[in-house]
């Protein structure tokens, strides 16, 4: 079910723009159905089809002056109303050019002045004429009429496009409306000014907001995480360090200690050569020390282990045999 109850809180130029949109878009789809077949392709027919494009005009017109904060006028004038609408919005941005307006062509300056005279003596008699057949006197329209589906098809789209455009448009520039005396009047309470499109791009640039404190946030949290985990990795450092030097500090003396000992031990144990009766050969000829040997080819060789001295001497093996030297 439907009610007028849709319409409430709608002000005066919502109210006038709600039954423009409706009227153009009946007059688009009852078109269609002409052409498809399913709606008769009758004079009547075709007149209310003109009619509501007639109405949708005329309520576009009266939807805009109101929005400007003007006073609409009551009649179904389109001439006048698009009078009113240009001096409202004299940008080109604002351009609109609706039909049911008659362009006088092939007349001098007075004649125009006088068709417009009498246009003007009865403002309403396009709309009557698309209304009745005939005249206030009960007298047929005056001329031959004629109708075209669907060049007035390929029209209605187009105005009814273009009204939609020219709404939004308004809706998008900075919220305020131009007038001819060069100041801008500010809406007043109550009034709407965002569209649908409006209101969709208002919500995701809200949501990309959101979307990038989110991130910030977490960047934030990371770092935060990361300079945490580097001041342990760098208390951990120099506690591991510190500890290395107190174990240092306790161990190195002692073990430096056994060193010496094991050290001295050796080159006085290590490698000396006894020859026959047990006579210590591999002393060294330069300062008495003890001197470590090894296996060479043909025998051994000893080196002085005194630090600093370079004292050796070789032994070579009788018959290539160990018999008559021995290690001890």
């Amino acid at each position: 079910m439907i009610g007028n109850w849709e319409l409430n809180g709608l002000d005066e130029a919502d109210l006038h723009y709600a039954l423009a949109d409706a009227n153009a878009d009946a007059a688009r789809r009852l078109t269609q159905d002409m052409l498809d077949g399913t709606y008769p392709t009758a004079w009547s027919h075709a007149t209310v089809l003109m009619s509501l494009v007639h109405h949708s005009v005329e309520l576009f017109l009266k939807y805009a002056i109101a929005r400007a904060g003007r006073p609409v006028p009551r009649h179904h004038y389109i001439r006048d109303l698009l009078h009113k609408y240009l001096a409202a919005f004299p940008s080109d941005d604002f351009a609109f050019e609706p039909p049911y307006i008659v362009h006088f062509m092939g007349l001098s300056a007075q004649e125009v002045s006088e068709a417009l005279q009498d246009e003007e003596s009865d403002r309403n008699q396009t709309d009557q004429m698309l209304r009745y057949h005939t005249d206030r006197n009960g007298s047929p329209w005056m001329n031959p009429h004629g109708f075209l589906a669907r060049e007035f098809l390929v029209d209605t789209t187009t105005l009814h496009g273009r009204m939609n455009e020219l709404r939004n448009r308004r809706h998008s520039t900075n919220r305020t409306i131009p007038l001819e005396t060069g100041r801008t009047r500010h809406p007043a309470a109550g009034e709407r000014w965002c569209s649908g499109r409006s209101r969709t791009m208002e919500v995701l640039v809200i949501f990309g907001a959101l979307i990038g404190l989110a991130i910030l946030a977490n960047i934030f949290f990371w770092f935060a995480e990361l300079v945490e985990n580097t001041k342990l990795g760098s208390q951990f450092g120099n506690d591991v360090a510190t500890l290395t030097t107190r174990i240092d500090g306790v161990r190195v003396p002692e073990m430096t200690k056994d060193f010496n000992a094991l050290q001295t031990q050796t080159r006085e144990s290590i490698g000396r050569l006894a020859g026959p009766g047990g006579k210590i050969l591999n002393v060294c000829p330069q300062c008495g020390s003890p001197m470590c040997s090894r296996r060479v080819g043909r025998g051994f060789y000893a080196s002085c282990t005194k630090q600093g001295c370079f004292g050796s001497q070789s032994f070579l093996t009788i018959n290539g045999t160990l018999d008559e030297l021995k290690l001890i």
